[in-house]
């Protein structure tokens, strides 16, 4: 399996990700990939299937997670609010879609993924990743908020 995401040679796996495509990349690789056609990591693997609620939603978001480009919370999209002064965050991360379709296995294992990767370092990030709010604009609820109302 790390051979497959961590070897030298680059090349594509379709995935059944909502039938798309991901490049799977060496570290040296994104940063090129980057100059060239701007940035691209796999959050937005993430945000598809954490959208998808058929039953391979979980091996899906496993898969995506399994990649040393996943970001389970862009920090490059934190905004402040001009109201309240609180920080919040300008897109809809992973967990937000996942409570908003309804699919709390994939929010389950998204929030286990994140106490793993943040509360030995950072528990204020991990907490951040939980409960940030979406801006004003875009209604202003968490995670918590979009799972109540779907039920």
């Amino acid at each position: 399996m790390l051979k497959k995401y961590h070897g030298g040679a680059v090349f594509e796996q379709q995935t059944d990700i909502l039938g798309n495509y991901c490049r799977i990349e060496t570290p040296e690789l994104v940063e090129a990939t980057e100059r060239h056609i701007g940035k691209f990591v796999r959050e937005h693997q993430l945000i598809s299937a954490a959208a998808c609620t058929s039953f391979k939603a979980s091996a899906n978001v496993k898969e995506a997670l399994s990649g040393v480009n996943a970001k389970l919370l862009d920090k490059s999209k934190l905004v402040r609010d001009g109201v309240t002064g609180e920080v919040r965050i300008s897109e809809l991360t992973p967990l937000m879609v996942a409570c908003l379709m309804g699919n709390m296995t994939t929010a389950r294992i998204l929030v286990e993924h994140a106490r793993g990767t943040y509360l030995p370092e950072s528990p204020e990030d991990f907490r951040m990743f939980v409960d940030v709010k979406i801006a004003r604009s875009m209604g202003g609820n968490n995670a918590l908020l979009y799972a109540c109302t779907a039920g």
